[in-house]
């Protein structure tokens, strides 16, 4: 058991009327943002209990209004989210955090940070084609 985490691309354009794809409109009235029904996700990362980039994430989640527990939600990002986890990690500026199956608490390495750098160029090639990209995880 542990944290295991996400990114992942769902194309939000419905090309044929039969098609079940749902696009993130808001949230629902328990706080969880809409999932995507009926669309097969591609994965662009996993990671495994890197708890300063789930943090982070958590963070994101609660300013854009997510209440309770941020376990299982799905997370749409933006350029701008993106522009945004890009220069904290830049910066070097992710903050391990402790919690329930979480790992570690070691500084962020280069090695990390050079993977979600690159993993933002194809989350934004991913938006720049129709995708919606969104951050997922489970603990």
């Amino acid at each position: 058991m542990g944290l295991d985490m996400y990114l992942n691309a769902a194309k939000t354009t419905q090309q044929d009327p039969d098609d079940k794809v749902c696009v993130v409109t808001g949230y629902e009235e328990n706080g969880d943002y809409v999932h995507f029904e009926g669309v097969e996700p591609i994965e662009l990362a996993y990671w495994r209990k890197f708890n300063a980039l789930h943090s982070w994430m958590e963070q994101l989640w609660e300013q854009k209004g997510g209440i309770g527990d941020f376990n299982c939600k799905s997370l749409p990002l933006d350029v701008d989210d993106l522009d945004a986890l890009q220069k904290v990690c830049e910066d070097k500026g992710l903050v391990p955090v402790t919690g329930f199956f979480f790992g570690s608490q070691e500084p962020v390495t280069d090695e990390e940070y050079a993977d979600v750098l690159a993993t933002i160029v194809t989350a934004r090639n991913h938006i720049e084609h129709g995708y919606t990209v969104y951050y997922d995880s489970w603990w």
